[in-house]
């Protein structure tokens, strides 16, 4: 048969982007070896379904159409750019002689009608696959003459290993991983382009055509029994297991073309593709060529990966309300360097692993602090004292005290408390200064007994007092919209959607309001003690008494539809998961419950505090539970799996009352009358990235 024309040359995809050189190679037929083989049994697996169809096969040194034969051809074929194989006659055998070598190349004569069944194929020795073992032919029973018929043309070049220049120093299995051989004697195919192609640039191909076959051969690979005996060509690394056994509808697909698949599609089609790579594939991707690291540092990637990671998927309408921030950035537009907001996520959220925040106190109050809610520019709290103040979250100054004119603050004694080693900031407070008058603000109505809840989102605020009264407040001007009267007992817990207010009261009573309107839509009974806590997740709210008994109710009908009971004593705190799958529970016997809605089965128990669990919050964004008792403790649990944390002990002088979290802060307030912000990212790169401009953004 005629060379191969210029048409006909074979390409490799061993790398991105590079077609390496084509081939000339004889391809003549081998009639006396079609005849040997024709009685030979079937070969159960054949290598040579993964080269292209169009590979030349080779052609053996006796026989009589095999270059050494022709006179006139004197190993002239031309290769790559002018090389011929005589030029590259070192090159191949300092390639191929370690292998062959320990090969021998000498088949059992009992095997020499053998096609394809035994092979070896050179990767590196990380790429080992555990299920694969090699098949070599017997030393022992080979005779003369089978070695004569198998002797190929890597053999006639013996004489060039006395000059063979020694390896250069490499991982194990390198040098071997430069080419694809395929024993001539078993595969009647020789795999060249491998390591001519290598002679441009040494080692690169080697590692490009050792993951191309990495990749190609894994999924069908498989682990074999561990009383197989394995073996290997001593170079290679790789095992082959002789009873792998492959068809040709389960052969992998070679690409021959050599070309770049980005180069074929449009640059948004590319862009998507890549963004569903993970963190350690993008990396990879940007060592491959230039254009594939433009598009892998592209801030349209990083979104995707970004949002993919660290934002939630909303379960319902309307979205339930954001503690904090989400910690995205400034809403989700492309024009944002993703890729370092990445980073700092990462970092951010190893912090939390270390548990080692800075402090910072915020002093002002003159009686335990019962209740707190932030976001990304402000704390409120509220107070035993009969006064609302709002904090700067980033100065932590106080910038307004709300309260009647009898709560109006007075100087202070000179008695600081004691603060945490790793204090940040605590400021002195201003009750009876100049500055502290400027910021008082007595409004046209206001609570005239303790303040023990609070909630607002980016329109109203809703507070609950001893004096059994909710106040709506406008979030911006502060001023009261009105005042929900209904309870006969102080107001405990407040909450509150789109569509309604919740109050729950020591009257053991839970009255339902409709949000735009004020007015009462239901008031629902059915507890046998006080209702202590009470969250929303759209048609769902979650009650929970010092009954020891948690409820779930219907806001569509305003019926009871489960009863998740304690294992001892009340119930002082309780959370919903954003998917309303979950209850989480906490109270007097000093464990946290985590229920399951659907079957209303006790899932787990987070232990660990020694006194009361006051308070109770679930970042489900971050899959963290944050807990605060009266051991003067808080703790931070994995939600899904239990696992605790952190802990955080006596950073205040008194008891926990509220701890609630972002994804970068604790802020929690004690009876010791302060305010305490705990902050993850005090110091950290591009931690200020995170920051977003809206405030209150649905979690989807």
């Amino acid at each position: 048969m005629d060379r191969p024309t210029h048409g006909e040359r074979t390409h490799f995809s061993l790398r991105p982007r590079t077609a390496l050189p084509s081939l000339y190679y004889a391809k003549l037929p081998s009639s006396s070896s079609a005849s040997s083989s024709a009685n030979a049994p079937a070969a159960r697996h054949s290598f040579s379904d993964l080269l292209p169809t169009n590979f030349p096969e080779p052609v053996w040194a006796d026989s009589p159409d095999h270059p050494d034969s022709d006179p006139h051809n004197k190993l002239k074929r031309p290769l790559n750019d002018g090389l011929t194989i005589a030029s590259n006659a070192r090159t191949l055998v300092r390639r191929v002689s370690t292998s062959m070598r320990n090969l021998h190349t000498r088949p059992n004569k009992s095997r020499k009608n053998s096609t394809s069944k035994d092979m070896i194929v050179d990767q590196p020795m990380a790429a080992v696959p555990s299920g694969y073992r090699e098949r070599r032919p017997s030393l022992e029973k080979q005779d003369s003459a089978a070695a004569a018929q198998r002797k190929g043309p890597f053999l006639s070049l013996k004489r060039f290993r006395s000059k063979r220049r020694p390896a250069v120093s490499c991982a194990s299995g390198q040098n071997a991983s430069e080419m694809y051989l395929l024993e001539a004697a078993d595969m009647n195919t020789t795999r060249l382009g491998s390591f001519l192609a290598s002679s441009q640039r040494p080692g690169a191909c080697a590692r490009a055509a050792a993951a191309a076959t990495q990749k190609t051969m894994d999924p069908y690979r498989h682990d074999s029994p561990a009383q197989d005996a394995l073996t290997s060509d001593g170079e290679s690394g790789v095992y082959m297991n002789e009873d792998i056994s492959m068809t040709d509808a389960d052969a992998p697909v070679v690409d021959s073309t050599g070309a770049d698949f980005t180069d074929a599609l449009p640059v948004e089609l590319t862009t998507l593709i890549f963004a569903e790579l993970d963190v350690d594939s993008l990396k990879a991707a940007r060592i491959v060529c230039r254009k594939w690291r433009g598009i892998a540092n592209s801030d349209a990637v990083w979104r995707e990966v970004f949002l993919r990671r660290f934002t939630p998927p909303r379960y319902e309408n309307p979205p339930p309300l954001v503690m904090g921030g989400l910690g995205t950035g400034i809403g989700e537009r492309v024009s944002q360097p993703w890729e370092k907001m990445y980073r700092a996520r990462w970092r951010l959220d190893q912090r939390w692993d270390k548990g080692n925040p800075a402090a910072v106190y915020f002093s002002g109050h003159t009686d335990s602090v019962y209740c707190c809610q932030f976001d990304e520019n402000k704390i409120i709290t509220g107070s035993r004292d009969r006064t609302i103040r709002v904090w700067d979250l980033h100065t932590y100054k106080c910038l307004k005290v709300i309260a009647g004119p009898a709560a109006k603050p007075i100087l202070p004694e000179e008695n600081p408390l004691p603060t945490h080693a790793n204090t940040l900031s605590a400021l002195p407070s201003l009750n009876g200064t100049t500055q502290g008058d400027a910021v008082f603000y007595q409004p046209n109505y206001y609570h005239s007994a303790s303040i023990l809840c609070l909630q607002f989102d980016e329109e109203i605020m809703v507070t609950g007092s001893s004096d059994f009264s909710c106040i709506v407040w406008d979030i911006n001007t502060y001023q009261p919209l009105a005042r929900l009267s209904r309870h006969t007992a102080g107001v405990l817990d407040v909450c509150f959607d789109k569509r309604y207010i919740i109050s729950c009261s020591k009257d053991s009573s839970i009255c339902i309001w409709d949000r735009k309107t004020l007015e009462l839509v239901k008031r629902i009974e059915g507890h046998a003690g006080p209702v202590n806590a009470v969250q929303l997740r759209g048609k769902w709210l979650i009650s929970a008494s010092g009954d020891g008994v948690s409820k779930l109710w219907d806001l569509d009908t305003f019926e009871l539809k489960k009863s998740f009971r304690s294992r001892d004593r009340g119930l002082a705190a309780v959370e919903f998961s954003d998917d309303a799958k979950h209850v989480l529970a906490g109270g007097n016997d000093q464990v946290i419950y985590k229920y399951s809605v659907e079957s209303q089965e006790l899932i787990h128990t987070y232990r660990g505090h020694t006194g009361l669990v006051r308070s109770l919050f679930l970042d489900s964004t971050n899959d963290r539970v944050l807990s605060g008792s009266y051991d003067q403790g808080m703790r931070v649990y994995e939600f899904a799996t239990g696992r605790e944390v952190a802990i955080y002990d006596n950073w205040t002088t008194s008891w926990i009352l509220a701890a609630k979290c972002d994804f970068r802060r604790v802020v929690a307030t004690s009876q010791d009358g302060r305010a305490l912000l705990m902050d993850f990212g005090h110091g950290l790169e591009d931690v200020e990235l995170l920051d977003g401009m809206d405030r209150f953004r649905a979690s989807g």
